[in-house]
């Protein structure tokens, strides 16, 4: 496949090309389905779109996943999959031309797991559970700092970005929606002393990602000491998945993943 076919696929370039448009605009409103309407049928279009555009998985997505893992030697990396078992919403925190943001590789156009964010929900994990028992997982503590560094240390272990498995890439982004209720008692505008039962609910769409991901660490050499240390630190990035979840809403029962396996 081309690579202008394979920029075709890109998801990232579809929802942000919206930033260049005037939000007050006539193309705008007609663009995302009229203003003050709901945004489904832009979504739908959009997955529509992504969906065509995968229905021959191309060579490339493993020949550009084979150029980003190349720099690393194999006998210093460790490596596992994680298979969802509930959508999974990332970067909804992030200000967003609609109303909800998805975090897209800008390069790659697909759904992914920022290693930064791995990182601290391992991180997170590995104080509050770990550092009950032993005071060297603490957020100060030795152990700590060497998986995951410090103000003066870089850590001894890489936490690489997750991308969707090749299987299940093509199928990633979904449809869900999110569904307020007492949005005038939310509004701070309103001046709503309290809800009421005869509100409205206003049903947003937004864009969840279903896919499997390929998790990649690496650490500085393959001495013995280190390797050591990577496969604490696949155990604790397993551990802190399946317990904690990944990505926004957790609470909810979004970004659940279980059965892993090695890579």
């Amino acid at each position: 496949m081309s690579e202008r076919g394979a920029a075709g696929m890109n998801a990232f370039l579809e929802l942000t090309k919206l930033i260049s448009i005037d939000k007050q605009s006539s193309e705008f409103d007609e663009l995302i389905g009229g203003k003050g309407e709901y945004k489904k049928e832009f979504y739908t279009k959009l997955i529509g779109n992504y969906l065509r555009r995968w229905e021959i998985v191309p060579e490339w997505y493993d020949q550009r996943l084979a150029q980003y893992y190349a720099f690393l030697p194999e006998d210093r990396c460790t490596e596992f999959v994680i298979r969802s078992q509930s959508p999974l919403v990332m970067g909804q925190g992030q200000s967003s031309i609609l109303e909800t943001h998805l975090t897209l590789h800008r390069i790659y156009g697909v759904p992914y797991i920022p290693g930064t964010a791995l990182k601290g929900l391992t991180a997170h994990y590995c104080h509050q559970y770990l550092g009950e028992e032993e005071a060297g997982f603490r957020s100060d503590g030795a152990y700590y700092e060497i998986l995951f560094g410090s103000t003066e240390r870089a850590a001894l272990i890489q936490y690489h970005d997750a991308f969707p498995t090749k299987d299940t890439v093509s199928q990633a982004l979904v449809l869900d929606v999110m569904t307020p209720h007492h949005h005038k008692y939310n509004d701070t505008a309103a001046s709503v002393s309290a809800p009421r039962d005869d509100d409205s609910p206003v049903p947003i769409p937004f864009l969840s990602v279903r896919a499997d991901f390929r998790i990649l660490l690496s650490c500085e050499s393959s001495s013995k000491e280190n390797f050591a240390w990577l496969e604490l630190a696949r155990k604790l990035v397993k551990n802190a998945i399946e317990h904690e979840g990944v990505g926004g809403k957790t609470n909810a029962g979004y970004g659940r993943f279980n059965e892993s396996i090695r890579g």
